[in-house]
């Protein structure tokens, strides 16, 4: 929405309104439109796939609510599809499903122009066929359109469900009246990721995901999902435990620590991942200083790349008061900061460093094992850099930096030499991260978690 804002309050500066007044119809609706076309001209696609998110009547969806159907009358009923996913509730009280919230929210959806196609019915129980019957009636969408999308072990077995039991490629190929390839049938390459998945057996490696979010599973679902692929790649199953940094607030020794995480414990390895804003900041760095103490593998995504910097330069460097200059302006020693090119700008979003990016690799360090190349590509999402001037002092600590943009000499990887595995990376792996094909630091991770489970605890 904010890039259809822009683009929208643009053209009015620019005159190519003629002064008229800008409305959501047809100026912001058309907009929406124009981005659909051309996303589709930008390669030799079959079909467009567009997800309007949120629950019917959100004000945040209704202007794309409104632009889709305008497609469908602009386009034609076999060229623009509408499939609805709606939950179907199970009761315990009376134990039955319930389709009450279905039939409100097509109901809601056809107020608005929108009669869906299809109605995905996503449910953690077997629909029955009588539910399945009852949607079909009340919602005015045939049968044989009414698709049950269960609760599955891993999300990437659906699409295998949905063809095998629901046959719905085929429904959609028809309706919309898409010529069949000769000789093709639908292929479901994650059929292989979801049985490796299964067969996975013995006892779980425990990952920790140390964040401030955690209280919506939802806020770390890439990294989530990104174990999940590692874990299918390396052999092992991961139990991914959520833990809220804030219980370390008032530890300040490392017995205080180890004491708060001794419920999680076997702990074979943490994740220290991104996030914005002072809160959480020190309680992250103590549970860092436990991993590096401890010898427990460690990975630091973005925020935590950084913040593992800061605790080696408190802890080993003996840089008191180390930080950065997003948390501590005055910091004594702004271990993190922004580049000089960046401290002129105001905005926060001329600051930031988006999308994919090279990474070059050293040789011979933790990273070029895990890549087994010299140059990577990551996406990366943050604002500030590890200040060069305390490279020498870090590095005299066991610190390697292997990783580092081509052109600015921005460092983009951290590790330590005298530790079983602790890395740390500026850009976020998790966003590349996909079934059958896992990052590497990822894979690193759960090996050095799975070698730490074998071994024998010392006394």
């Amino acid at each position: 929405s904010g890039k259809v804002y822009s683009i929208i309050l643009q053209k009015e500066r620019q005159g190519k309104y003629l002064g008229r007044d800008v409305l959501v119809i047809p100026h912001l609706t058309g907009e929406i439109k124009y981005l659909w076309r051309e996303k589709a001209l930008e390669g030799q696609y079959d079909v467009l796939l567009i997800e309007i998110g949120g629950t019917v009547g959100d004000y945040e969806n209704l202007h794309y609510i409104e632009a889709a159907r305008q497609m469908r009358n602009e386009e034609g009923g076999e060229q623009v599809i509408f499939c609805h996913v709606s939950p179907i509730i199970y009761s315990p009280s009376s134990n039955e499903l319930k389709s009450k919230p279905t039939q409100h929210g097509v109901r809601t959806l056809m107020q608005f122009g929108v009669q869906p196609d299809f109605i995905i019915c996503r449910s953690d129980r077997p629909l029955s066929q009588r539910v399945k019957e009852k949607v079909s009636l009340y919602c005015n969408v045939p049968l044989e359109r009414t698709i049950e999308a269960p609760t599955c072990t891993s999300v990437y077995s659906l699409p295998q469900f949905l063809n095998d039991r629901e046959n719905l490629v085929e429904r959609i190929q028809r309706h919309c009246r898409l010529a069949p390839v000769q000789g093709w049938a639908p292929v479901f390459p994650l059929e292989q990721y979801e049985k490796k998945l299964r067969s996975l057996t013995g006892e779980a490696v425990r990952i920790v995901i140390a964040g401030k979010y955690v209280h919506n599973r939802d806020s770390y679902i890439s990294i989530l999902q990104a174990l999940e692929h590692a874990s299918v790649e390396v052999g092992t199953k991961v139990e991914q435990v959520l833990f809220d940094v804030a219980a370390l607030e008032k530890a300040e020794s490392l017995e205080e620590i180890a004491d708060i995480l001794e419920p999680y414990q076997p702990i074979h390895g943490v994740i220290v991942p991104g996030g914005f804003g002072q809160r959480g900041i020190e309680e992250k760095i103590k549970i860092i200083h436990y991993c590096r103490h401890q010898g427990i593998p460690f990975l630091g995504i973005c925020l935590g790349f950084q913040l593992a910097l800061i605790e080696i330069a408190r802890n080993l460097a003996g840089l008191t008061g180390a930080n950065s200059r997003e948390f501590d302006p005055e910091t004594e020693h702004p271990v993190i900061d922004l580049l000089p090119g960046q401290k002129s700008v105001k905005q926060l979003g001329g600051t930031m460093r988006l999308g994919k990016q090279k990474v070059c690799i050293l040789p011979g360090t933790l990273a070029h094992r895990l890549y087994k190349s010299e140059v990577a590509y990551e996406r990366f999402r943050h604002r500030y850099e590890f200040n060069t001037r305390y490279k020498s002092l870090l590095e005299e600590q066991g610190v390697v930096f292997s990783g580092q943009s081509e052109e600015e000499g921005i460092y983009q990887i951290c590790e330590l030499s005298h530790h079983p595995f602790f890395l740390g990376t500026q850009f976020h792996p998790e966003y590349l991260s996909r079934p059958l094909k896992a990052r590497p630091v990822f894979l690193g991770l759960l090996q050095a978690a799975k070698e730490r489970s074998y071994a024998k605890p010392t006394s």
